[in-house]
């Protein structure tokens, strides 16, 4: 019996000759790769040739399995074997196994594979293209997302069934999105799209504020690029690529203000706000209101169950090279991602940990972080195990009231610290004029 992708699995046993050359210069052993790690290697091979050999379809699948299986010890011990990688990743794709196809074209696409010119290694990474596992996310979270939007979707349909009083949103050319006042007790769409939902006496941003909103208020003021932030990049360019609906990140505390005070200008002139409501940042006390009382946004787990949010992931870990990660965690983000792509809150607010971190209105004072705040500080700092610099440093940070912003919620970058920044209670001091790839705003809409 043959592969279904590949003529045999003679292809497998070529691909033995070229480890040594298809390794990576930082990572070629010197002289010649250890006789243990070679034989891992010559079993799996031998795997690979009896299941070539094999007809009866139940033991060509053991076979496969165990090909399968014996490979992801090999990988993780020779992570720089591209044989080993094109193994697993072979298996993957006769098994049909999402994640794992993904995670080995990810590491041979690190390695250098996908620019080979060796036929054989193509047509592995051809195999991984056509089934759309050398993208940036982990296919096994994109179906799970697809599958809960579908759901989000019927639900939706269904309530707006049921829901025959609600009034109708009309469109005019002069105000495309929405033409109707808010009322602070459901939820409602400004005119450029934004969706808030009821926060006590307030609406609430559900979304941190997008690149296509920023865009709207650019292209009508002065700020279009007026502004340039750390290291010649700004909100256009932030150092990664940024889609509509990502959030807008490189954002100091004025462009934030300014933003508000735009979109407010806006709407009294098209009579969509009465003169007494303004849009905002959202104060301490609002943003805890929406976030809620767990210890963490998603609740009291450490380390996060995996998709709860856009944190520094493995993903992260893998494009960035950066070390200081949530070793195990998988969001399939390795920098921003579009808002709205993790589940929600109860009350429908989306993002509040991970993504980007969250400019508030108000200034930052040491008392905000009482001490109970502290010691659960104290418990996250000691708590990790690859902590290796010094926890007083880290918390003098927080000791200071000398001029410094408030900003609220974790990003997809910063050092997770044992779970410290993803504390809901944590409030972080950072000057008005920072601007981070990190760090952006959502806003309220208040009645003053």
């Amino acid at each position: 019996m043959k592969l279904r992708v590949y003529s045999s699995f003679t292809l497998l046993i070529t691909l033995a000759a070229l480890c040594p050359a298809q390794q990576t210069n930082s990572s070629r052993p010197t002289p010649k790769l250890a006789a243990e790690a070679r034989r891992k290697i010559d079993v799996l091979m031998l795997i690979a040739d009896e299941a070539e050999k094999t007809v009866a379809a139940a033991e060509r699948h053991r076979l496969l399995q165990e090909l399968f299986d014996k490979s992801d010890a090999v990988v993780r011990e020779q992570t720089n074997s591209v044989t080993a990688w094109l193994l697993r990743a072979l298996a993957a794709v006769e098994l049909d196994r999402p994640h794992v196809g993904w995670e080995a074209g990810a590491h041979l696409k690190a390695l250098g594979a996908a620019d080979s010119e060796d036929s054989k290694i193509r047509r592995v990474m051809a195999s991984l293209e056509r089934k759309g596992w050398l993208g940036d996310t982990d296919p096994e979270i994109a179906l799970r997302r697809r599958t809960e939007a579908e759901r989000l979707k019927r639900e939706a349909e269904t309530k707006a069934r049921q829901e025959d009083k609600e009034p109708r949103i009309t469109f005019t050319e002069k105000n495309p999105m929405n033409t109707l006042p808010p009322d602070f007790t459901r939820r409602w769409t400004n005119s450029i799209g934004m969706v808030f939902v009821p926060v006590g006496e307030l609406l609430f941003s559900i979304w941190e504020t997008r690149v296509q909103d920023f865009e709207a208020f650019a292209k009508d003021t002065s700020y279009s690029d007026a502004f340039v932030t750390r290291e010649g990049r700004n909100w256009r360019s932030p150092g990664f690529q940024q889609g509509p609906t990502h959030p807008v990140c490189d954002i100091t505390w004025g462009n934030a203000k300014a933003f508000c005070t735009w979109l407010t200008d806006v709407e009294h002139t098209l009579g969509l706000l009465s003169t007494n409501v303004e849009y905002r940042l959202p104060k301490d006390g609002e943003w805890s209101q929406a976030c809620g009382n767990g210890k963490f946004p998603w609740g009291h787990e450490w380390p996060p169950p995996s998709g709860v949010g856009n944190l520094p992931d493995e993903s992260f870990h893998r494009v960035t090279g950066l070390d200081r990660y949530i070793h195990g965690y998988r969001d399939g983000f390795a920098r921003t991602a579009p808002v709205g792509s993790f589940a929600p809150n109860p009350l429908g607010i989306f993002d509040l940990a991970g993504n980007v971190r969250e400019w508030c209105e108000d200034p930052y004072s040491k008392q905000m972080n009482n001490a109970e705040v502290r010691q659960q500080m104290l418990k996250c700092l000691h708590s990790d195990p690859n902590w290796k610099h010094s926890v007083s440093t880290v918390m003098a940070r927080y000791d200071t009231d000398s001029g410094k912003n408030l900003i609220r919620g974790s990003g997809w970058l910063r050092d997770p610290m044992g779970g410290m920044r993803m504390l809901t209670a944590l409030r972080t001091p950072l000057d008005q004029t920072s601007a981070f790839e990190d760090l952006g705003f959502r806003v309220v809409l208040v009645r003053r």
